[in-house]
């Protein structure tokens, strides 16, 4: 995919359409990424909202990570599909992930496998909403990663694309109570790359080392 009038700031996020991207810390977490098998639900997680709202004069520690962004049902496309494989035991194509940006690290989450990835902020040099080859809107992300005999972190791209937009409809087997209206708004869609592409520029300067 080619990128056109990229511009990149390290201060706050460049707006050019179709174009916005983010650069952030390229320092590297060892712990990361990792795997986890424990689903993000509304029982161990609060929306930024919700929080906000349980405290009104300032925020304090607790036990909960705080949930910023993200969505259900994205299509996911990674650069290294040998990694994709190592993780999933098949191809990224015929996968569909939930993504949660929460305070403390970013999750993509595998439904049909119930296991996630999880990646420290400080290995995300990079993220930007941009448009495929097909002209739709898509998130991507840089990973920074190594394996434990690797010298130096290759890098990792992701892209991601809602497999639902604005205007489609879908029935949801499941009751949402995470990614509600209350609390996000509409999340779909083009709605749902922006949400999300913000949340993870917002918690990235959480963990900044510049």
């Amino acid at each position: 995919l080619q990128l056109t009038s990229l511009q990149v700031s390290t201060q706050q996020s460049c707006i050019l359409n179709p174009i916005e991207i983010k650069k952030h810390s390229s320092a590297q977490n060892m712990n990361s990424p990792k795997i986890i098998y424990i689903r993000p639900t509304i029982e161990n997680c609060d929306p930024i909202k919700k929080y906000q709202i349980s405290t009104p004069v300032q925020y304090s520690l607790q036990e909960n990570p705080i949930l910023y962004g993200g969505g259900r049902k994205w299509l996911i496309s990674c650069s290294s599909p040998d990694f994709i494989s190592s993780i999933t035991g098949q191809d990224s194509s015929d996968l569909l992930v939930d993504l949660f940006a929460f305070n403390t690290s970013f999750i993509i989450w595998f439904n049909d496998l119930e296991k996630g990835l999880e990646i420290s902020y400080l290995d995300i040099p990079a993220h930007a909403v941009r448009k495929n080859q097909l002209g739709q809107l898509e998130l991507y992300i840089q990973m920074n990663y190594s394996n434990s005999g690797d010298q130096s972190p290759c890098l990792i791209e992701f892209s991601f694309t809602p497999k639902y937009w604005e205007n489609d409809r879908y029935f949801n087997q499941d009751i949402e109570k995470l990614f509600t209206y209350e609390f996000f708004g509409l999340n779909k869609g083009s709605k749902m790359i922006f949400n999300t592409f913000n949340a993870i520029g917002k918690c990235s300067c959480f963990h900044n080392n510049n």
